[in-house]
């Protein structure tokens, strides 16, 4: 019995509407649908892999409501996929009401160079910098507290940051997160969950903050995603 690697689940209100991806097996309950594929080896986790299945998740996203599956996920048989959309068939519907005509942004600020220097030394870091400049040996211990100093005020302007940003953009999301998974130099890292009649003053709003930080940060702005950052429910 061959195993199925799955995609995502998506909201087919019209059991006409064909989706246009083949060599794929779509599994119904309702009106839900999970999208698999006949596995033909064991699952690996390469970018060639993971391309793939963001490929294939973002050509369902053009055309439906889609719940992202992580990469990975592999069901045993059609009727182990069947019996998964049979039992959570409401929770699944209640996540498609979350993210009903909603897209995902990707927001990252990266300081560059020198605003990241002119913007972390302040009178505090500069005055220890010049005493440990006048020592005639610098100790671990010298490295240490200065190195705590950095990370103190470098951890004080990612908040300062996140507060500017998210003054500026929470009229227009549903949801977010902040991501601490980040660089010594990023100062921000987040994803937002719109709603498409926002998306164009979301777009207008994220304008004004490139604009304002044009001196001191790269901005990566991409999307509409799917919502891959707001799917955090456990299924049975």
């Amino acid at each position: 019995m061959a195993k199925l690697y799955c995609y995502c689940i998506f909201h087919q209100n019209d059991p006409n509407g064909k989706l246009k991806i083949k060599n794929k097996s779509f599994i119904s309950y309702k009106d839900i649908v999970l999208l698999c594929e006949n596995m033909k080896s064991n699952i690996n986790a390469t970018k060639e892999g993971i391309l793939k299945h963001d490929k294939i998740i973002r050509e369902v996203f053009e055309e439906r409501e889609v719940i992202p599956i992580s990469y990975g996920m592999v069901v045993e048989s059609r009727e182990q996929a069947e019996e998964f959309l049979m039992k959570n068939y409401f929770p699944i519907l209640k996540l498609f009401g979350k993210v009903q005509n909603k897209i995902e942004v990707g927001l990252k600020l990266i300081w560059n160079e020198e605003s990241f220097s002119k913007d972390v030394e302040n009178k505090k870091i500069i005055a220890f910098k010049k005493q440990l400049a006048g020592k005639k040996r610098v100790t671990e211990q010298d490295k240490i507290e200065l190195g705590k100093m950095v990370e103190e005020r470098v951890n004080d302007l990612r908040k300062k940051y996140k507060d500017e940003v998210m003054s500026k953009l929470k009229e227009y999301t549903d949801d977010f997160t902040i991501s601490e998974d980040i660089s010594p130099r990023m100062a921000l890292k987040a994803s937002f969950l719109v709603d498409k009649s926002n998306e164009l003053k979301f777009d207008e709003a994220i304008n004004e903050l490139y604009q304002k930080y044009i001196g001191s940060f790269n901005f990566k702005y991409i999307g509409p995603l799917p919502p891959y950052s707001f799917i955090n429910e456990k299924f049975k």
